[in-house]
């Protein structure tokens, strides 16, 4: 242990080189612990936003790419790409991605507004549409005036072609008795459906009960105009309740649409049923039109062609399909994973565009931090290995008498890479200590310098004015994220994963800067040591 107390008294006795180094370490730990902090804080800001924000990812038809290159061709050639390039979703194309072990369940709406019976309330939403007029008047040829009323459709029916719902997932539905819909009910087209607790109290109805919804106005039967022979069974369905659900979405009613918004927009009015009942009973439908148009129209070519008659395949088209992964890390992953593997004209889109927007700068900032921490590294090991072979140049003298007194060459390194890390930890724990107090202010200063030049601070969110949801199921999906989000996950502080980081980036500075001048005094014997120091 002799080489162990020599380093001791080494570092005691040359007191203006322990102060340099001791210098050096302290400058060194100072830059690298900062920029460790700004990089790790730029890290876990995205992680931890990402983590705010909803595991989704939706698959669409890219428009966009397929208008634009349609738009590229003469015009003449036009319609024809768009006939025969026309893009579509299907179900084998979502069931594939659905199989994956990242996603939880898919939702591939199909929503249709509806029409209750008489018998039947529905949920008010205590805007100026509640007490609209449902009726027009109109003068006839003989001059006299008629006036009649119309029924506004005021359920919303959304169906899925899977035994659950991204909204069953994450609790905005909540089941409160019965069950949701199975694989069973999807493969029969079974006339089942939830209703919402609301609905069902306002009422009376309770699991086990049916009522009939309509898909059409029940004033239209017997309308000439429209089609004599459609029945009432045509534009209906007889449902069962299995289960009632609480809606615990709620509509801002200091938005701007809200005055306008339909009844069937009320969260209380909202009716799930599988999507596959849905897509038969408007096969059958269509199927019954067709027939009618063949025989009102006998001269039209079209109705009379066999071959353009409605098919079930032809009311089974998916719109889009979203994706609810268990975890919202493994999102941009699992778009990486198909993408590439998808048809030109259809996109997985992870919903996160503003996202991306917002973490530009974090991107940049842990760049240029890891950047200054390897640039700093690399030049502490140079100018570490220059004071230390301009040390181990003086004390060959030193070194030579050990060498002749039988110590081996590795104890030495070893009496001087201790000598070197007694110096280096004090340093490095100084500057731990230092760079705490500064970390804090020194990220915040560099975040908001980052941020204002690349103009996220501006960034506005795209949702606060007209609530879109109802249209566009996927879009309540989208977590919207603002600067305020990153911001506040961002917090750039001096961890212990740093410290360690750190005191292991010093123990390798020291090593590497004793490894390469003792290699070049090591290579000679004694003889030549104490010969060349005299």
């Amino acid at each position: 242990m002799n080489f162990i107390n020599r380093a001791v008294t080494n570092v005691r006795r040359n007191l203006s080189r322990t102060a340099l180094l001791l210098i050096t370490f302290f400058v060194i730990g100072n830059f690298v612990i900062l920029g460790l902090a700004v990089s790790k804080a730029s890290d876990n800001a995205k992680v931890e936003t990402r983590k705010q924000m909803k595991a989704v990812v939706s698959l669409d038809v890219d428009f966009d790419k397929y208008y634009e290159d349609g738009s590229e061709l003469p015009i003449d050639e036009q319609d024809q790409f768009y006939q025969d390039n026309q893009p579509r979703l299907n179900f084998d194309m979502v069931n594939e991605l659905a199989k994956d072990d990242r996603v939880v369940t898919v939702d591939t709406q199909n929503m249709t507004i509806a029409y209750s019976s008489s018998d039947i309330d529905v949920v008010k939403l205590g805007n100026e549409q509640d007490n609209q007029d449902n009726s027009y008047c109109y003068t006839d040829e003989n001059g006299n005036e008629i006036c009649e009323s119309y029924a506004s459709p005021d359920l919303a029916v959304v169906g899925n072609l899977y035994p659950s719902m991204i909204n069953i997932e994450d609790k905005t539905y909540e089941i409160i008795s019965g069950e949701f819909y199975s694989e069973e009910d999807l493969d029969n087209r079974n006339h089942v459906m939830l209703v919402t607790e609301e609905f069902a109290l306002l009422n009376n109805l309770n699991v086990g009960d049916a009522f009939k919804i309509y898909f059409d106005d029940p004033s239209n039967l017997g309308n000439e105009n429209i089609n004599d022979d459609i029945t009432e069974d045509d534009i209906s369905l007889d449902m069962e309740i299995i289960g009632i659900f609480r809606n615990n979405k709620v509509l801002d009613k200091n938005s701007n649409d809200y005055k306008y918004k339909q009844s069937y927009e009320a969260p209380g009015n909202m009716i799930l049923v599988p999507a596959t009942t849905l897509e038969y009973f408007n096969y059958e439908r269509g199927l019954k039109q067709w027939e009618y148009a063949k025989e009102k129209y006998a001269t039209e070519e079209y109705y009379q062609d066999d071959n353009n008659k409605p098919v079930l395949e032809d009311y089974q088209n998916i719109q889009s399909a979203v994706f609810l992964l268990n975890d919202p890390l493994q999102v941009d992953e699992f778009v990486s994973d198909y993408q590439a593997n998808l048809d030109k004209y259809i996109k997985l889109d992870a919903n996160n565009e503003m996202f991306i927007k917002l973490s530009k700068p974090l991107d940049t900032m842990s760049m240029f931090a890891n950047f200054i921490v390897w640039l700093v590294i690399i030049n502490a090991i140079i100018i570490i290995s220059l004071v230390t072979a301009l040390t181990l140049k003086n004390r060959e003298y030193e070194i030579g008498c050990l060498l002749s007194l039988g110590a081996s060459r590795f104890k030495i390194i070893t009496q001087f890479f201790i000598e070197l890390s007694i110096i280096a930890i004090i340093g490095f724990s100084l500057s731990i200590i230092s760079a705490s107090f500064l970390s804090n202010k020194v990220g915040e200063s560099v975040w908001k310098a980052q941020s204002t030049y690349d103009g996220i601070v501006e960034l506005e969110d795209n949702n606060n004015e007209y609530d879109d949801s109802f249209w566009n199921p996927s879009s309540a999906h989208v977590t919207e994220i603002n600067y305020q989000d990153i911001n506040d996950n961002y917090q750039a502080r001096v961890s212990t994963s740093i410290i360690v980081q750190i005191y292991i980036a010093g123990l390798i500075i020291v090593l590497l800067a004793i490894l390469i001048p003792s290699l070049m005094i090591m290579r000679f014997s004694p003889k030549k040591i104490l010969m060349s120091s005299q």
